[in-house]
């Protein structure tokens, strides 16, 4: 009897080590829920933790290394500064499979397998992008390299130094575009095509010059690799110019024909300076991608730089008057060749005139050194050269500021055309009325001045003439050779404030 017990106790004794060692070490092997303890993810080890918690935990690994992570480009003198935020890494998808693959581990196989997996004693390491992948990075560098290259070297079409830059086209074309197809006449074409042969040289042997995506984004993964951060300068290449003179040529199509009527009371300082500050865009090439300021181009305006003291046409306390119409001229080219406009701002009154020889409501551009700019980019692939000048005429005094721009042309006869629309107009403005004791009390400026025996006071009004609040849309459309409208793209709103009528009264004398 005593040996049946001793002999039950045995097996029963067995039969609970075999259990809390299959509780011990064969459960847990066959248990999902929990990673082993000799398993990492980027260093970390996420033994222990269940699937949900691991993530958890590498979510948070990730908000706080993106704060920390940065990549430099630099190629001469542009730059990009990049940000985990500018990739649009999602790392969720890269984590929620390191975990699995994390889950998965010692958790396989047969169960010698498993055993071997959990009392191995070298750790299992399993990486993840917490910040980023390849893919992210090349959408990037892809996004710079649009950027930096042009279809062709911009060196292989230059400006001629022996050029006359004298090419006008009739003024009854003044505001529309242009493109060689669109001329009828064939001596204005040769006429055209001459003067093309006069302003570009052509060198086919100016090479093109692209990034290489992929050594660049090799520079960059061994940069981030010790702490994610990476200062890196971009992989440039140099190949052969693959573009015929004909097709360097199409590229350099007069696409826009930008001018504005000089006024006949305009004095000769100001149209002095109309030409100074036009002229020093004579000639002036803007790069794709890059963006061009009007005033660090005209520079400060003052007497040193050229610059002629102007009263000007108005009662404007300005001194420099003029300047204002040669950057309008440009805003209108610019938006002619696609330019985005990053910074433009309006006069305080609409300058139009009846027959548009200034410009139009909404499409002039009011300037002021260290004030007030005219910023644009050009926002396509091809270079945009700006040819300038003015052509001063005795028939009926009329003579006009001009600016040919020459770029590649839209495809298949299609044009941009420029429209400003009166989107908001206010209430006219109620006068002010000032009473004042003697003329001494009346501000520096020119006044119409009228007796009012019924008000028994002299009025002195302000020559400006009241006007409302007023808005124009500016819209740059794209039509094609019928001229049926293919698409509209509002590039700004042109704001005009309310010019309320100003009059000082003073008692009328008595006589």
């Amino acid at each position: 009897m005593n040996k049946k017990i001793r002999l039950a106790a045995i097996v029963i004794s067995i039969f609970l080590i075999l259990s809390i060692f299959a509780l011990v070490y064969i459960y847990p092997l066959y248990n999902f829920t929990k990673i082993l303890d000799n398993v990492y993810i980027n260093e970390i080890n996420m033994g222990g933790l269940t699937k949900e918690q691991a993530i958890d935990k590498l979510i948070a690994l990730s908000q706080n290394l993106a704060d920390n992570f940065s990549i430099d480009l630099t190629y001469g003198e542009k730059m990009w500064i990049i940000s985990s935020d500018d990739l649009n890494y999602d790392p969720l998808s890269a984590i929620d499979s390191a975990v699995s693959e994390a889950i998965e581990y010692g958790h396989n196989g047969t169960l010698v397998e498993r055993i071997a997996a959990i009392r191995s004693a070298h750790p299992v390491k399993i990486p993840c992008n917490l910040l980023y992948d390849e893919a992210s990075i090349v959408n990037m560098l892809e996004h710079a390299k649009s950027e930096l290259v042009c279809p062709f070297n911009p060196d292989a079409v230059t400006f001629s130094p022996q050029a006359e830059k004298t090419y006008t086209i009739d003024d009854l074309t003044a505001l529309n575009y242009i493109p060689q197809e669109s001329i009828e006449d064939q001596a204005e074409l040769d006429n055209l095509n001459s003067y093309l042969k006069t302003v570009f040289e052509y060198n086919l042997d100016a090479p093109v010059y692209e990034m290489n995506v992929e050594k660049t984004l090799d520079k960059i993964l061994e940069d981030l690799s010790y702490d994610n951060i990476a200062d890196v300068e971009l992989a440039i290449e140099k190949g052969d110019n693959y573009y015929s003179i004909d097709e360097l040529k199409n590229r350099t199509t007069l696409v826009y024909h930008s001018s504005s009527g000089i006024a006949y009371i305009s004095t000769y300082d100001r149209d002095c300076n109309i030409t100074t500050a036009l002229g020093r865009f004579d000639g002036y090439v803007l790069y794709p991608g890059s963006q061009l300021s009007f005033n660090e181009i005209a520079l400060e305006i003052n007497i040193e730089n050229g610059y002629k003291i102007a009263p000007g046409i108005s009662s404007s306390p300005l001194t420099f008057q003029g300047i204002t119409q040669a950057s309008t001229i440009i805003l209108n080219a610019a938006i002619m060749s696609c330019c985005d406009i990053i910074e433009r701002n309006s006069h305080a009154y609409p300058v139009y005139t009846a027959n548009d020889d200034y410009a139009q409501c909404g499409l002039d551009s009011f300037v002021e050194w260290g004030e007030k700019d005219l910023i644009v980019k050009n926002n396509t692939n091809y270079p945009i050269y700006f040819d300038t000048y003015v052509h001063w005429t005795e028939i009926d005094s009329a003579s006009y500021a001009y600016c040919n721009v020459y770029t590649m042309p839209l495809p298949d006869g299609r044009k941009y055309v420029i429209e400003s629309v009166l989107e908001y107009e206010g209430e006219m403005p109620e006068p002010i009325y000032t009473e004042i004791t003697n003329e001494n009390e009346l501000p520096g400026y020119n006044y119409e001045v009228y007796r009012d025996d019924n008000l028994g006071k002299m009025v002195y009004t302000l020559t400006a003439d009241p006007l409302p609040k007023r808005i124009y849309g500016v819209y740059r459309i794209i039509k094609d050779a019928e001229g049926a409208e293919l698409s509209r793209e509002k590039l700004y709103d042109a704001v005009y404030e309310e010019i309320t009528l100003e009059a000082f009264l003073l008692p009328i004398p008595e006589e």
